[in-house]
């Protein structure tokens, strides 16, 4: 039978993988890499010849690290803020800290060029208090209010600059003038929920929250508590608006990556809505007993 071919299978990365084994069981391999999920692999049959191989999905976590996504999906538009979002994708693993000659080889892997003086503008960074001095001389690490800029994107500290400003520079008017409002079309699995509640037992109110990360988390808590199995980017993005603290839909992918690379969300294989994971519900109710 052709199952029982052998082909030649090798992989190499951050995983390293080499062995003969059947066409069915390569077929599991390929499976497994197009999935982007933890899975084992098992040779059919109780007769199985290989033994089986647990492997871990790096896929979704390079996608997280890609440098060019990390600007992209932060906003980072500065030197100091592509430093910042440069940083995360050296810290993606177990490390802590970061060195600018790691930081540097990432701007041309992000397509950008490079700063000509990297020292001063990671000097801006660490004013802005974004990143700090680590106990090792050249080494540095993000700070929380660091962390806090990348999950909520630098496109919201330049909004609330540009506010203040407008504010003012706004001329008094006769109040005739208001703002035109745009109909939302509201999702299919909200319709039948209203009022929409901002507050949950044993969890903080949402307009409470200070950071896009427990929004996120909260609002994936809401869909378990009105029986949806999971949200997708555009029911997180619309009931979080609706809400009164609205996350951007640009930010998805990257809050998405930071909480499940702490175990606190997953996605579905077969639907593909995000999902809170218990571990996700816990770090919400700790954050009751922080308040």
């Amino acid at each position: 039978m052709d199952q029982q071919r052998t082909v030649k299978i090798e992989i190499s990365g951050k995983l390293s993988y080499a062995d003969d084994i059947t066409l069915s069981q390569a077929a599991q391999i390929i499976a497994f890499i197009d999935s982007s999920s933890s899975t084992e692999i098992l040779a059919p049959g109780a007769s199985t010849q290989l033994a089986p191989v647990t492997l871990t999905s790096t896929t979704a976590r390079s996608a997280s690290a890609n440098p060019r996504d990390a600007i992209d999906t932060t906003g980072a538009k500065t030197n100091p803020e592509k430093i910042v979002a440069l940083a995360s994708t050296v810290l993606d693993g177990e490390k802590d800290t970061f060195t600018l000659d790691e930081i540097k080889p990432l701007f041309r892997r992000a397509r950008e060029a490079t700063p000509k003086n990297l020292s001063r503008d990671l000097d801006n960074a660490v004013r802005s208090g974004w990143v700090a001095d680590a106990d090792q001389k050249g080494e540095f690490y993000l700070t929380s209010t660091g962390h806090d800029v990348l999950d909520n994107g630098f496109d919201s500290i330049r909004s609330e600059k540009s506010t203040r400003t407008a504010s003012s520079r706004r001329p008094r008017t006769n109040g005739s003038s208001r703002p035109r409002k745009t109909t939302v079309e509201v999702p299919a699995l909200f319709k039948e929920v209203d009022p929409i509640p901002t507050s949950i037992d044993g969890l903080p109110d949402y307009n409470k929250l200070t950071t896009n990360r427990d929004r996120f988390l909260w609002v994936l808590r809401l869909a378990k508590e009105i029986g949806a199995d999971g949200l997708e980017n555009s029911e997180i993005v619309w009931v979080s608006d609706h809400l009164g603290a609205g996350l951007p839909g640009k930010q998805m992918t990257n809050l998405f990556e930071r909480a499940r690379q702490k175990g606190h969300v997953n996605r579905s294989t077969q639907t593909g809505k995000i999902r809170l994971s218990p571990d996700g519900e816990a770090a919400l109710k700790a954050l009751s007993a922080e308040s």
